[in-house]
């Protein structure tokens, strides 16, 4: 193929206990990885994007990339893998206009062509690929045997785009609680080519030892077909079989001439419609492109400068690739999930992030009074006890109960094993039960309890909790569950390149735009987007012993409880 597109759809599952997995995509290469462990204290996200970044150092350090080497840079990776953790890799990389396919454990690769599917790797315990020569309009299915059971495979081979497939697949994978479903669909385009109404019969799709230099026996031959999609003709006759029973009945009730007249114009009014559907999403795709213009090519200039820079000003260089990652950021949400501007800026942003350097200040805290902060003075006067504060009040939550903290009547008796984690909001009370959340919320007569999270999702390695309308919260592991109404909304950090290690507490409220984390592990405070986008960092020492913080955005401050002290960090 002269000049290779691929336009690609990611699906992920929310991470579990036990279960994780990650979609890893720059340029033309595709990683799906999938964890499992039996021991729910186990850190399976940062051993996950610590093995990614592993494979993204070997990949693109590999001075041929060819068949053997890339199965060498998987290989090299998944030798790491503890003992107690089960993987599955399932990868693509498309090297001029030739594919490589490599699957590990439970996963599958399929190829469309034309109507016809063919499974090219399934399940398997050791390392196995093949490759071959792309066509225009082939679809390549990568995925999970857990993804393939909750996606049927006809919903896969049938979407008709990758915002299709996104929209088909994403509440099938997303709403269960399976770490490990992940699939893409990628389709593959020759820009030098027009659209076709069909597409060449599927032949050997194995490649050749001349066109990508592997040895005969490390590419395998793909199997025959062996399921197809209906044709476009038996789709065709089987419509028209459906308006002539719809048609006949009302030929014979109304008559010839007046069912002419009355199927002429709903016929007007049909072309009417679809006019006006065809204009406005003309004039949609014109607004996309024109601010397309004016966030990606900006971007990319960055981003090429930074390259440029590499080798003669490091500092210079991170700079500019934090400004290209900065205008992509704050503007790809104006782009839906699936459009080929948002698919051209998640790809770039890889690319990005995988040279930038994080934006970490380090900087030098004031002991203040403890005054300064209501809410940690409250937490300095009672030590055993969790704080929150809603709005101006402060709430105490004891082994006795909840209670205001100027006040010794208990408005919530006891009635929970343990508490890992208390909010207050709006309100009404949220508290880590070691299990769940639990919501008290204001009754006739004290307060009724309910458990707030819907479906199946455990939550016994969660460590905080926030809300600001929603519900955040923070696992151990560094992950963090966004649920609203309480139901799970998608959600993963994006952005941050060293994992959070022994995370402490998640701030957040109605007054904030971000998200603070405290990383015990790493001394410093992480800022996130609400959307998970990484913002910043904040180092300093005393934060190793952070046990709690208080954010007030609008003073540019930050309250820090560590050492029986307060401190302030000005942002």
């Amino acid at each position: 193929m002269s000049d290779i597109q691929l336009l690609s759809s990611k699906i992920s599952a929310l991470p579990t206990e036990t279960s994780w997995s990650q979609i890893y995509n720059a340029g033309n290469v595709y990683v799906i990885l999938s964890l499992e462990s039996k021991d729910p204290q186990k850190p399976l996200q940062a051993l996950g994007k610590e093995l990614i970044s592993t494979l993204e150092g070997e990949y693109f350090s590999l001075e041929t990339k060819n068949f053997s080497t890339i199965k060498k840079a998987l290989s090299s990776v998944l030798e790491v893998l503890p003992d107690d953790t089960t993987a599955t890799i399932v990868a693509c990389a498309v090297v001029a206009g030739i594919v490589y396919v490599f699957a590990k454990g439970q996963g599958y690769i399929y190829l469309r062509r034309s109507t016809k599917i063919v499974p090219l790797l399934e399940p398997h315990d050791d390392l196995h690929g093949a490759s071959g020569t792309l066509k225009h309009n082939d679809f390549l299915s990568l995925g999970t045997t857990s993804f393939y059971t909750l996606v049927p495979k006809e919903t896969v081979f049938c979407a008709k785009d990758s915002a299709d497939l996104s929209e088909l697949a994403t509440p099938l994978v997303q709403n269960q609680p399976d770490g490990t479903a992940a699939g893409v669909g990628i389709w593959v385009k020759d820009t030098n080519q027009p659209i076709p109404d069909s597409v060449p019969q599927i032949h050997d799709y194995s490649a050749t030892k001349q066109a990508a230099n592997i040895p005969d026996t490390a590419v395998p031959q793909v199997p025959e077909p062996t399921e197809t999609l209906p044709n476009r003709s038996s789709r065709q006759s089987s419509l028209i079989q459906r308006l002539q029973s719809m048609v006949s009945p009302v030929i014979a009730k109304l008559g010839l001439k007046r069912t002419f007249l009355l199927l002429l114009a709903i016929g007007l009014v049909v072309i009417l419609i679809s006019s006006v559907v065809s204009a406005l999403q003309s004039r949609q795709s014109s607004q996309y492109a024109t601010q397309f213009q004016e966030v990606y090519p900006p971007a990319l200039k960055k981003y090429n400068e930074g390259k440029a820079l590499l080798t003669l000003n490091k500092s210079l260089a991170n700079d500019d690739f934090l400004s290209a990652k900065k205008q992509l950021e704050d503007n790809k949400l104006k782009f839906p999930e699936g459009t080929p501007e948002r698919q051209q800026i998640d790809s770039l942003l890889v690319q990005i992030t995988s040279l930038a350097t994080e934006d970490a200040q380090t900087i030098q805290p004031k002991e203040v009074s403890s005054d300064s902060s209501p809410l940690l003075a409250a937490a300095l006067a009672k030590p055993t006890a969790q704080v929150s504060q809603d709005e101006a009040i402060v709430y105490t939550l004891t082994n006795d109960g909840i209670s205001k903290n100027d006040s010794p009547t208990t408005l919530v008796k006891k009635d929970w094993d343990k508490s890992r984690g208390f909010a207050a909001y709006g309100g009404n009370f949220y508290l880590l039960d070691g299990k769940t959340v639990l919501k008290f919320t204001p009754a006739t007569s004290g307060y009724g309890r309910n458990t707030y999270v819907q479906g199946d999702v455990v939550l016994a390695n969660a460590v905080s909790i926030a809300v600001d309308g929603s519900v955040f919260v923070l696992s151990a592991d560094g992950s963090i569950l966004k649920f609203t109404k309480g139901i799970a909304d998608p959600f993963s950090i994006t952005g941050l390149q060293k994992p959070l290690v022994n995370p402490k507490q998640l701030f957040t409220n109605t007054n904030t735009d971000n998200l603070y984390i405290v990383d015990q592990g790493n001394n410093r405070i992480v800022v996130l987007q609400k959307n998970g986008t990484f913002v910043t960092s904040y180092t300093a020492d005393i934060l190793k012993n952070a046990v709690q913080i208080d954010v007030h955005e609008k003073e540019k401050k930050i309250y820090v409880l560590s050492g029986d002290k307060v401190w302030e960090i000005g942002m």
